[in-house]
């Protein structure tokens, strides 16, 4: 909720248990908030405003999986519920974790790593979605720069065959 310019978080009768000091705040996601404090000072506040992960991020986003989405140095990396770099800051972008796996970009294209930083799928894609049971949804670019939409399984096997958006056809 907004207050004299600022954001807090109020219960359910409309009361702040958060008092608004953050400048830019997400949803709750495994009991923590990604909250920001002027420009590129982010981390994470659980339900009783408790910073739980410093506000020393450029950016931050909600937790997915059990890991929180955060920038530094304008790379992407994941931190834990305590705060701790799990996945050093190096993507160019970056997704939630989703079934296990995230998307990343690298060098200009789209894979997937796993909790551990290991490349599961190599980047090759133009874009690549979250996993949502066993596909993701991906796209290359073909010679006509076209995009080509598709899903691919957790071993990076392409499920069906790529199909253009009906506008491209």
């Amino acid at each position: 909720m907004r207050s004299n310019g600022r954001i807090g978080f109020i219960d359910h009768s409309g009361k702040f248990v958060i008092p608004p000091i953050y400048d830019s705040a997400g949803h709750f996601v495994e009991g923590l908030a990604p909250v920001c404090i002027a420009a590129k000072n982010c981390g994470y506040v659980d339900k009783e405003g408790n910073v739980v992960v410093n506000l020393s991020y450029e950016n931050a986003w909600g937790f997915s999986d059990g890991l929180g989405l955060v920038e530094l140095n304008e790379q992407w990396g994941y931190v834990d519920k305590q705060g701790t770099m799990v996945l050093a800051p190096q993507f160019e972008d970056a997704e939630g974790f989703a079934e296990g796996l995230a998307a990343v970009k690298t060098h200009g294209k789209w894979g997937y790593v796993n909790r551990s930083g290991f490349i599961v799928i190599p980047a090759q894609f133009d874009s690549a979605w979250y996993f949502d049971g066993e596909l993701a949804e991906i796209s290359i670019d073909d010679s006509e720069s076209k995009s080509r939409y598709g899903y691919i399984d957790k071993s990076g096997k392409i499920f069906f065959d790529l199909w253009p958006l009906q506008s491209e056809k």
